[in-house]
C-alpha cells in the first residue's frame, strides 16, 4: 500500500508515541523503584548512624560519671547531665526507625529497659558518692552491675547494627539493580526513540532528531541525580561555580547550613567560613588547591545562618568538561560536631588524668601482658632519669639490670595469675644507689573480666628504711647498755647487801664484847671508870667505884 509521506509520519508518530508511551511507564515504574529503594538505603543508614549514636552518648555518660567517681569534680557531671536528658529521644528515634521490623522492635524495647537500668545506676554510684554515700561494698557492687549492663547494652547494639548492616547489604545490592534497571530502561528507551523517530524524521529532520535524543538522555540524567541528591538529608550537597559561588542547593545543606536555597544560590563560598578564615582566604585557598588537585579534603569549624559554629568535614571536588575546562566545584560536606565536641572532651579529660598522674609523688606506669610499658608519669621519668619516648614499649629487660628485671617480671606474673592487687617490696637501681620502693600493682579488667594490663603505684621508701634500719641498730645499742647497767646494778647490790651483812656482823659482835665487858666491870672488885678522851667527861662506872667514893651512879 502505497501512503503518502503524511500518512505515514503519522502512523510513525502514533507508533512512537505508543512505544515511548510503554516504555516511559517502565521506566517510571523503575524511576519510582530505584528512588525507593534509594530512601531504604539512606534509611537504613540513618538508623545504623543512630545506634552509633546511642553508643556513643552511653559511652560519654558512662565516662562522665566515671571521672566524677575519679577525681570528684563535678565538672565532669555536665555531659552527664546533657546525655541522660538525650538518650530517651535516641532511643525513641531509633524504635521509630526500626518500627517496620518487628524483630528489631523487640531487641529495641529490650534496649530501652536496659538503658534505663543503666541511666538508674548511673544516677545512684553519683548518689553514692555523694551527699549520701554508701559502703564500699555497696559501691563495688553498683561499679559490678554497671559493667554487667553496659555489656549487654553494648552486646545489644551490636546485633541491632549487625542485622542493620545486613539490610543495608540486601537494599544495596537492590539499589545497585534498581540503578542498572534503570539505567537499562532508559539507554533502551533512547535508543527506540533514536531508531522510530529517526526512521520517520531521517530524511527531513535528522540532525533534529538528534539533538533531541541527547536533550531527552541529558534531562532523564540530571533529574535522576537531582531526585537521587535531593533525597539525602545527612550530607550537605551542592554546586559552585567556576567563580566559587552556590550554584546548586539540597535539602541536606539546608538541614545543616540553615540556609534556603533563594537565601544562598549565588553567594560566594566563603559565606560558610568564620571570619578568621575569611580574612587569611581560606575558601580561595580550598579551591585553588581542588582545581589543581581535583578533590581536597577539609576539616574545621564552618558558620551557619544563624552564626553558630559546626564542625564539618567537606570533601570539594573540581568539575570539568571534556576538554579540561574548568566548569565548577561539588562539596560533600558532614556536621561532626558532636563527634569533634566528644574528642575534645576525651582529650580534656586524658590531659586531667595526665596532670593528676604527673602530679603524684609516687612512680606510677602500665604495662601490658607481655610486660611492655604503655604509659609511665613524670616521677618515673624523674626517678630513673628516663624520658617516656625511651620506656614506652619498652619491658624491664630494656631499662634495668637482667636480675632486678627478672624480679619486677615475677611480680607483674604473680598479679596477673592471682587476678587482684598485690604489694611487693622492689629494690631499683638509681643513680644515686639502690633505692626500696614498696609497690602496689593492679590488675585491669576488661569486658569479659580478664586482666589486660596492669597499673603499679611505686613509694621510694629508701629513707624510711634506713631510719627503721638506724632505729633498730639504736634499739640493739640501747638493749646493750641497759644489759650493762643491770649487771652492774645486780653486782652493786650484792656488794651492798654483803657490806650490809658485814655491819650488821660487826654490829653484833660490838654488842657482844660491851656486854661481856659490862659483864666484868660489874663483877670486878677494882673501880673502873670509863671518860670521853675529848671532853673527860665520865661514860660510866661500875659497882666497886661506886662503893670507893660513896657516891651514886
Amino acid at each position: 500500500m502505497d501512503w503518502p509521506i503524511e500518512r505515514k509520519v503519522q502512523w510513525g508518530l502514533g507508533i512512537a508515541v505508543a512505544v515511548l508511551c510503554s516504555l516511559g511507564m517502565v521506566a517510571y515504574a523503575l524511576n519510582v523503584s530505584f528512588v525507593n529503594t534509594s530512601n531504604w538505603v539512606i534509611h537504613t543508614h540513618l538508623v545504623i548512624e543512630t545506634i552509633q549514636r546511642a553508643r556513643t552518648d552511653l559511652d560519654d555518660a558512662e565516662t562522665s560519671v566515671r571521672g566524677y567517681l575519679l577525681t570528684q569534680d563535678r565538672s565532669f557531671l555536665g555531659p552527664f547531665d546533657l546525655i541522660s536528658g538525650r538518650i530517651p529521644g535516641v532511643i525513641g528515634q531509633l524504635r521509630i526507625l526500626i518500627s517496620d521490623d518487628p524483630a528489631q522492635n523487640v531487641k529495641v524495647a529490650q534496649l530501652a529497659s536496659q538503658v534505663a537500668r543503666e541511666t538508674e545506676l548511673l544516677r545512684q554510684m553519683l548518689e553514692a558518692a555523694g551527699a549520701h554515700p554508701r559502703s564500699p561494698a555497696e559501691q563495688r557492687r553498683l561499679l559490678d552491675e554497671d559493667q554487667t549492663v553496659m555489656s549487654t547494652i553494648r552486646n545489644s547494639l551490636r546485633e541491632i547494627r549487625l542485622e542493620e548492616e545486613q539490610l543495608l547489604s540486601v537494599r544495596d545490592a537492590a539499589w545497585r539493580r534498581d540503578l542498572t534497571e534503570a539505567i537499562s530502561a532508559a539507554g533502551i528507551l533512547g535508543f527506540l526513540n533514536f531508531v522510530l523517530l529517526g526512521s520517520i524524521y531521517y530524511v527531513f529532520r535528522r540532525d533534529l532528531t538528534e539533538r533531541r535524543r541527547a536533550e531527552a538522555a541529558l534531562h532523564a540524567s540530571e533529574e535522576r541525580l537531582r531526585l537521587m541528591i535531593a533525597s539525602v538529608k545527612d550530607y550537605a550537597l551542592f554546586m559552585l561555580d567556576a567563580r566559587g559561588c552556590v550554584a546548586t542547593w539540597n535539602e541536606g545543606a539546608a538541614i545543616i547550613k540553615g540556609y534556603e536555597a533563594g537565601e544562598i544560590v549565588g553567594r560566594p563560598f566563603s559565606t560558610f567560613f568564620p571570619e578568621t578564615d575569611q580574612k587569611a582566604g581560606r575558601a580561595k585557598l580550598i579551591l585553588e588547591e581542588a582545581a589543581k588537585q581535583g578533590r581536597v579534603e577539609d576539616k574545621g569549624w564552618r558558620i551557619r545562618k544563624d552564626g553558630s559554629r559546626f564542625w564539618a568535614d567537606a570533601i570539594t571536588s573540581a568539575i570539568r568538561d571534556h576538554a579540561g575546562v574548568l566548569l565548577g566545584f561539588s562539596e560533600v560536606a558532614r556536621d561532626l560536631t558532636e563527634r569533634q565536641l566528644a574528642e575534645e572532651r576525651m582529650h580534656q579529660t586524658q590531659a586531667r588524668l595526665t596532670a593528676i598522674l604527673d602530679g603524684s609523688p609516687s612512680v606510677i606506669f602500665v604495662k601490658d601482658p607481655a610486660g611492655r610499658y604503655t604509659l609511665v608519669n613524670r616521677k618515673f621519668e624523674d626517678s630513673f632519669r628516663m624520658t617516656r619516648d625511651q620506656v614506652l614499649g619498652k619491658t624491664d629487660v630494656d631499662l634495668f639490670p637482667k636480675n632486678i628485671a627478672l624480679s619486677l617480671r615475677e611480680h607483674d606474673a604473680k598479679v596477673f595469675e592471682a587476678g587482684r592487687a598485690l604489694e611487693f617490696e622492689e629494690a631499683i637501681p638509681q643513680t644515686d644507689g639502690l633505692h626500696t620502693y614498696l609497690s602496689a600493682r593492679v590488675p585491669i579488667l576488661g569486658e569479659d573480666h580478664e586482666p589486660f594490663a596492669l597499673c603499679g603505684v611505686s613509694t621510694d621508701i629508701t629513707e624510711r628504711k634506713e631510719r627503721e634500719q638506724e632505729i633498730q641498730r639504736l634499739n640493739r645499742t640501747l638493749q646493750d647498755r641497759v644489759i650493762d647497767h643491770a649487771v652492774e646494778l645486780i653486782q652493786a647490790a650484792d656488794l651492798v647487801k654483803m657490806e650490809r651483812e658485814q655491819r650488821q656482823a660487826a654490829e653484833a659482835s660490838e654488842r657482844e664484847v660491851l656486854n661481856r665487858l659490862c659483864d666484868v666491870m660489874h663483877t670486878s672488885t677494882v673501880p673502873i671508870w670509863t671518860y670521853d678522851l675529848e671532853t673527860l667527861a665520865i661514860l660510866g662506872v661500875n659497882n666497886a667505884a661506886v662503893g670507893l667514893y660513896g657516891s651514886s651512879r
